[in-house]
């Protein structure tokens, strides 16, 4: 009887310890994978920026806007 009741227990036990344990591994897989996608994000925001900033740049150069546009739509891009 006493065997039974270890067994049963122990069975318990162990299926708790590999619930727990696949739970932090897929804790751990979401959390790589939210890094890379707001890497991504974030990649593509800068990238997004450089080229905002890159045709205001032309436009200033070529005089179409004056200084004083260019530094407030500057501001206002890298804010």
């Amino acid at each position: 009887m006493q065997s039974i009741i270890f067994i049963t227990l122990s069975v318990i036990i162990m299926g708790f310890v590999l619930f727990l344990g696949v739970k932090a591994i897929q804790k751990g897989l979401n959390a790589k994978n939210n890094k890379e996608f707001n890497q991504e994000k974030s990649d593509e925001l800068n990238n997004s920026i450089s080229e905002e900033l890159e045709k205001l740049n032309e436009l200033f150069k070529s005089g179409a806007i004056s200084e004083e546009d260019f530094q407030k739509a500057k501001k206002k891009i890298l804010d």
